[in-house]
């Protein structure tokens, strides 16, 4: 089973992900990154090689006309998929389809818990 990720092509982002615990489910993302303040998003894969001044992304800081110049690696990561845990993470993904239907999977959750709410 490999996990595949969904985006837009207007503002390349993860917004679902597909085979992430069983095969075949998905899982939208309700909450993103708009959540955290910028200086924190452009930290946040702590491996971006777009950083100015060590808190300046040019991509997360620019209007929305410069994300599809996004490098893919951008694209995908630092948004990880609802399996990992990141205790600082806003993100917030929904099952839509699968075994978990209905669940959430708050990132900042070290137990990795899927809840109902």
């Amino acid at each position: 089973m490999e996990t595949t990720v969904e985006i837009k092509l207007n503002d390349p982002t993860p917004i679902a992900f597909r085979n992430v615990y069983t095969s075949g489910d998905v899982w939208v993302k309700v909450k993103g990154c708009e959540a955290c303040p910028k200086d924190h998003r452009a930290k946040c894969c702590g491996k971006c090689h777009f950083l100015q001044k060590g808190i300046k992304c040019r991509w997360h800081h620019s209007g929305s006309n410069v994300y599809s110049e996004k490098p893919f690696y951008c694209i995908v990561w630092p948004t990880p998929e609802p399996d990992k845990m990141r205790s600082n993470c806003a993100l917030i993904y929904k099952c839509v389809k699968g075994e978990h239907t209905g669940k959430f999977r708050y990132l900042s959750d070290k137990r990795g818990v899927l809840r109902d709410a």
